[in-house]
């Protein structure tokens, strides 16, 4: 949604580029800088490729850039990682005035349809969006059971848990399946494959009603991305794809 946006609002979207493992590095930022840069926006961990820039590699780009830059770290898978190089606080933007982190209830809370989240950084940038967000942007409703949710942190941890037990069990069965899966931080599976592979492997699950997402619109039409659910929901996965293979 970000190029699509900035198209939106007139701006130009310009990328950076991804070494074979899917990395960001902080130069493949810096190179894309120009006078005219506003905004750098960074899924951090990633979608869809499940990679992520840790602690140092992000101190080390806002000491690089121009401070006027804002940088925005779109954290909606962040409840689900584990690395210790990666930072779940918020301590950058007591360093740096020009970050912003967002967060969202649509992911390991699994509020999606309440369409509420929430973003933390400076004052100075706190306040420029409340001059320009809608003044009727969330509900009610959806407000309060975020509170809620909040406040049952068990729940999250067992999520969390149920997920790593389940996607490092639904990865080593697709290996034994010879579908190899790149490392992903995130509450999914990211396959690279090859473009007819995939493209077989969507249609099949289809076909049994279980829904992938091959990512053409993301220029990676070879790859699928196959989010975690239940255990019986990965297992009936698994079997269906031993009747493809």
């Amino acid at each position: 949604m970000y190029p699509i946006i900035a198209q939106i609002v007139g701006a130009t979207s310009k990328y950076a580029k991804e070494d074979n493992n899917y990395n960001i590095s902080v130069n493949s930022i810096c190179d894309q800088v120009t006078e005219g840069t506003k905004l750098i926006y960074l899924a951090n961990p990633n979608n869809p490729t499940g990679t992520y820039m840790n602690r140092t590699e992000i101190v080390k780009l806002m000491k690089t850039i121009p401070n006027h830059i804002v940088v925005v770290l779109d954290c909606a898978y962040a409840e689900y990682v584990m690395e210790e190089d990666y930072d779940k606080g918020f301590s950058l933007v007591e360093e740096f005035e020009n970050i912003l982190f967002t967060r969202t209830f649509s992911k390991s809370y699994g509020l999606a349809g309440l369409r509420i989240g929430w973003s933390y950084g400076s004052l100075h940038v706190s306040s420029i969006l409340n001059k320009v967000k809608g003044p009727f942007n969330t509900t009610l409703v959806s407000q309060e059971i975020a509170i809620a949710a909040l406040k049952d942190q068990d729940h999250i941890d067992r999520v969390v848990k149920a997920n790593i037990e389940v996607k490092n069990w639904f990865e080593k069965e697709l290996r034994l399946l010879n579908i190899q899966t790149k490392p992903s931080v995130a509450n999914f599976s990211f396959i690279e494959t090859t473009l007819d592979h995939a493209d077989k492997i969507a249609k099949h699950l289809m076909k049994d009603g279980i829904l992938v997402r091959q990512l053409q619109s993301y220029d990676l039409p070879h790859c699928l991305r196959i989010t975690i659910g239940t255990k019986s929901e990965m297992e009936f996965t698994i079997n269906s794809l031993k009747r493809l293979l």
